[in-house]
């Protein structure tokens, strides 16, 4: 190797080596976590982030050059010629992992994966033969064409540069347009004295599971919940948002199953499609409708509102993003983003440094989700609960009664995937420790934190209950409060089950109050499905005409199957035309009765 450096590589020796430690410092501590963080859907709280990662840099930068330096005196005398190979190599190796595919290890949610980071043997001798090969190219570059090689590398930090300055305007455009500084313009949400109001809550990843022992524990949640029915045999037709929102607001003919048989439209048209049928339907009967952070609608995480108010005429409003956003800032203390920016700076630093190194070493890297000490997860989950309570938690505020004609009101809210422990007027507190009682029966703080945050959200919704009550619009009011899904955790429903984890994903909530209804919380153990949501809310107008069939749209049929789905959980992990199946279960008429379940991996 000696020969190889001193013979053809002489004159471009303290170039290549320079140029080496540039790609490595612009690919892992510029451009790779600037690109993860602009692939971010919800990049909310975020406003001021790029001037803090600009300051981050010229410190990281002065740490890599100080850091440069000291190899070149130290490992310069020790191994001579080898340095600059080794470098060399190493900047190869990044840009090859960077551009490679990640192994699957599942949803990266607040920075932890689904499941775990492991390397099997297969994959240790792939990488291997990857990281020779890559070696013996580097080799035989220097030994043939080094000049090639500092203008590959010139090249490749250039091209590496451009995508951080893409990546730079596209997240400052998301952050732009993620919410409305400006909430004074919101116009207020109509409820009508004299006709039928209809409110559907639609708690993303909530269970029925966890109900009862809240309402048991928390004895004044039966007065605020008057008239309401649980219906705990109520399932899920998918495991995440984007593949459950559409059968929820469209029917059983927008279930995942159902959408990927249809030919016509891409995905994004016939997922946006279900999220007209009820208020095209109620729109022609003369109800006002309003839609607050439909999920996903045109894939936008909170809901293409503009396409929405241009295409039905009704009105729309990202709520949680103007007015959680803007609650959530005046809750939290000045040094939010001087505590949050740093944290998810070196969360991203991290994230960069797994995705760039062999696989052999991403298990210590990840070194069991500690993310090598730089967790940002909580505080990250912590604004985003925020903004999601603070939103319910100012409805009221929002809202107005007129002597007009009926209304049908959707509120989407995600406060239930954003669980933390809190205190006891909701504010989260990362220094609680969850009730030793609690931590006894549910196993395990996640699941404490679950039971936790969703008696948090009954009691936002509670309170915007009791506002109905106090405006006297309680009891000709409608209320439907469902979640889209579920979410793996020691659901109580399904205590002792094989398989608890799996089957919570797909317990939905259904809580149902209609008209008149009153009386302290009762239990319906009626086989039903979240799907099921818009044949019910039909009822008040004699039933909703398909876009798709002749038929107006309808309820499960009794006795009949559900298919349950598992796809990726963003827009980008489909095909174009259709969803992307990961796995399909099947469940009947009583989803706590083990034998009614076909789990596809059994």
């Amino acid at each position: 190797m000696k020969n190889i450096i001193s013979r053809n590589c002489r004159k471009f020796k303290m170039p290549i080596l320079a140029l080496s430690f540039a790609l490595i410092y612009i690919n892992v501590f510029l451009t790779l976590p600037m690109l993860f963080l602009s692939s971010e859907d919800d990049v909310s709280g975020l406003t001021g982030y790029t001037s803090q990662f600009l300051i981050y840099s010229i410190f990281s930068l002065t740490v890599f050059a100080a850091f440069s330096v000291l190899i070149y005196k130290i490992c310069w005398r020790l191994f001579r010629e080898y340095t600059v190979v080794i470098v060399c190599i190493i900047a190869a190796i990044t840009i090859v992992n960077t551009i490679a595919e990640w192994p699957s290890y599942g949803v990266l949610d607040n920075f932890v994966f689904s499941e775990a980071v492991t390397v099997s043997a297969k994959g240790a001798v792939f990488d291997l033969i990857k990281i020779v090969t890559v070696s013996l190219i580097v080799l035989y570059a220097l030994y043939a064409r080094p000049n090639l090689v500092v203008v590959g590398l010139i090249v490749c930090s250039l091209s590496a540069l451009i995508f951080f300055g893409v990546s730079v305007k596209t997240f400052e455009d998301k952050v732009s347009n993620t919410y409305a500084k400006d909430t004074s313009d919101i116009e207020p949400i109509a409820y009508s004295r004299k006709s039928k109001n209809i409110v559907v809550f639609v708690m993303d990843g909530a269970m029925s599971g966890y109900i009862p022992y809240i309402f048991d524990s928390h004895p004044k949640f039966h007065s605020q919940y008057d008239g309401f029915t649980l219906y705990p045999n109520a399932v899920s037709t998918g495991d995440r948002t984007i593949n459950t929102m559409a059968a929820v607001f469209g029917g059983h003919e927008y279930t995942v199953s159902n959408i990927n048989e249809r030919s016509s439209g891409s995905l994004l048209e016939k997922v946006s499609e279900a999220y007209e049928v009820l208020p095209s339907n109620f729109l022609k009967r003369g109800y006002r409708v309003t839609y607050l952070d439909p999920f996903w609608y045109g894939f936008k995480r909170r809901g293409d509102c503009p396409r929405i108010i241009k295409t039905l005429g009704m009105a729309c409003i990202n709520f949680i993003d103007s007015v959680g956003r803007q609650k959530a800032n005046s809750v939290l203390d000045a040094s939010f983003s001087e505590r949050v920016f740093p944290s998810i700076y070196q969360q991203y630093i991290a994230l960069s440094i797994f995705k760039s190194s062999p696989s052999i070493a991403k298990p210590l890297i990840y070194s069991d989700r500690d993310w090598l000490g730089f967790s940002a997860q909580w505080k990250k989950k912590q604004d985003k609960y925020l903004m999601n309570y603070m939103a319910l938690d100012s409805l009221s505020e929002y809202s107005s009664i007129d002597e007009g004609e009926g209304t049908l009101t959707f509120i989407v809210n995600n406060i239930t995937r954003a669980t933390v422990l809190s205190d006891s007027n909701c504010m989260p507190d990362n220094t609680l420790q969850p009730d030793h009682f609690d931590l006894e029966k549910f196993k395990d703080r996640e699941t404490v934190e679950i039971l936790v945050t969703t008696k948090c959200a009954l009691f936002a919704y509670g309170k915007y209950l009791d506002w109905f009550k106090k405006n006297d619009i309680y009891d000709n009011s409608e209320f439907y409060i469902v979640s889209d899904h579920g979410w793996k955790s020691f659901n109580p429903a399904f205590e002792g089950e094989e398989h608890q984890h799996e089957k919570s994903k797909y317990q939905s909530l259904m809580m149902i109050k209609n008209v008149g209804e009153k009386g302290k919380l009762k239990e319906d153990n009626d086989f039903i499905v979240n799907a099921d949501l818009p044949a019910l809310v039909c009822r008040s107008i004699d039933g909703c005409e398909s876009f798709i069939s002749d038929s107006k749209i309808r309820p499960l049929a009794v006795g009949e199957k559900v298919k349950l789905h598992s796809t990726p959980w963003n827009p980008a992990g489909q095909d174009e035309m259709r969803f992307e199946l990961n796995s399909v279960h099947e469940v009947e008429r009583n989803i706590f009765d083990k034998d009614n379940w076909r789990i596809s991996n059994d």
